[in-house]
């Protein structure tokens, strides 16, 4: 690409984190239809107490490329300028010009080897002092050999990423693949965690910034422990957990449902919330469908939950597990005081050989 800037590394800036998250916003209004895979901080700004060009790279992870092709033009709108960077991978833009960058963003799909790699590579470095040490060593040298050349530049971290990666999968199976078992009160602290990060992450540009700037993880700890002590109406309430005993998500049902009058009260999906840095690894999934077995042996027939209706990402999801929108039926939210939409999903009797 010609007309680049120079590269220069910079020493880490605290608010790099929150210049992401200000985008993020910005990208969810835009295409967030298209995130099937979500907005992703990656790159060295992601990483603390890195050295980095002063440079927000933004992953979004999309279903396909001819589909994402859609969003050219909500992103031009937003100053992005699309350059055909191996265009077989991925659409990637830069903002606003390749001689004056702030951010660089990849359109890629999520069922792809470059979107896998990118997080596992951003997460080894955030869980590796180590390693980030020495990535950032490498760079500095880099840098000052190859200043006027960001191709070269680029292609020379590859020994290093590949070998980071091939690191990160052999160590894999044991820290990512994850468990579903029943939540106790020693896991309190990292569900309200998880509970307020993912409402943050996910909630951004639904819900008003001064509501999730203000959620306090205590408060959650405090209705966390009073929830699971309530053994008679919230006796289903599971966990996802990786092999080191990470918490990748929580999801809570309530038995019967907390807001209805019908005769025959359906079971309720409460809570259903997955760590913002572990999306897309199935997590939400997997415990949704334990949680519906779980009530289909207990002979539940109907199972129901809320969403907000800017909530497209929820939206796009829970119909794969048989959940369709009852029309006109709807309450206002208390935390938040907007208005919610109950989808409802039917379980086929356990069977019973």
């Amino acid at each position: 690409m010609t007309g680049n800037e120079p590269i220069q590394l910079v020493p880490p800036n605290p608010g790099w984190p929150a210049q992401f998250e200000l985008e993020r916003a910005a990208l969810e209004e835009a295409i967030g239809e298209w995130a099937c895979g979500g907005i992703h901080h990656v790159g060295s700004t992601s990483i603390p107490n890195l050295e980095a060009k002063p440079i927000i790279d933004i992953l979004v992870g999309i279903s396909d490329l001819e589909t994402a092709r859609a969003c050219f033009g909500p992103l031009a709108a937003l100053d992005y300028l699309y350059a055909p960077y191996l265009p077989e991978v991925m659409h990637w833009f830069c903002k606003p010009d390749p001689a004056r960058r702030t951010h660089h963003l990849h359109l890629v799909p999520v069922g792809s080897q470059r979107y896998r790699d990118e997080l596992t590579f951003r997460d080894r470095l955030r869980a590796d002092a180590q390693v980030a040490s020495r990535y950032a060593a490498l760079k500095r040298e880099l840098a000052e050999q190859h200043r006027d050349d960001r191709d070269v530049y680029t292609e020379a971290k590859g020994t290093f990423i590949r070998a980071t990666l091939q690191g990160a999968r052999l160590s894999s199976f044991s820290t990512r693949a994850l468990g579903i078992r029943q939540a106790t009160a020693d896991d309190v602290p990292n569900i309200a965690e998880v509970h307020v990060r993912s409402w943050q992450a996910a909630y951004r540009g639904i819900l008003a910034d001064d509501l999730l700037d203000s959620l306090s993880v205590t408060e959650r700890e405090e209705s966390w422990r009073a929830l699971l002590s309530n053994t008679e109406h919230h006796w289903l309430n599971l966990v996802a957990e990786d092999g080191n005993g990470g918490l990748a998500g929580f999801c809570a049902v309530t038995t019967p449902s907390r807001n209805t009058k019908e005769d025959e009260s359906p079971a309720e999906v409460g809570a259903l919330y997955v760590d913002p840095d572990r999306w897309r690894e199935g997590a939400g999934a997997a415990m949704l469908i334990a949680a519906l077995e779980k009530l289909k042996e207990r002979g539940w027939r109907e199972v129901v939950l809320w969403v907000l209706p800017e909530n497209r990402r929820a939206l796009a999801f829970y119909p794969r597990y048989g959940f369709t929108i009852e029309e006109g039926v709807e309450k206002r939210e208390e935390r938040s005081g907007r208005s919610v939409i109950r989808l409802r999903a039917s379980l086929p009797r356990a069977s019973s050989s």
